[in-house]
């Protein structure tokens, strides 16, 4: 979860999309402004990637950080059709 300053919203949202880490980036609704998915190897790559990266971008006021314990069901968009053709090749499900 990340608060943003309203007037640099779609600029930070547009730089987290594109780091490294971040799987999903959407803005929401409610108490907090974007919901952002990474997806890192350990507890060091998270602190580097909070810490470092995304607290250092124009904007981020406030970052709460939530782990995933369990997925039950796990869904992937694919409007990109290379990215879903790659996917296809590696059987990745």
């Amino acid at each position: 979860m990340v608060d943003v300053d309203y007037n640099l919203h779609y600029e930070a949202l547009k730089k987290i999309s594109a780091m490294r880490f971040v799987q999903d980036a959407v803005a929401v609704t409610g108490p907090n402004d974007m919901l952002i998915k990474a997806i890192v190897n350990d507890a060091e790559e998270l602190g580097d990637f909070v810490l470092k990266k995304l607290k250092s971008i124009p904007g981020v006021r406030k970052t709460e950080t939530l782990l995933v314990l369990e997925t039950a069901k796990w869904f992937i968009a694919l409007h990109n059709r290379k990215l879903y053709k790659q996917l296809l090749q590696i059987k990745c499900w």
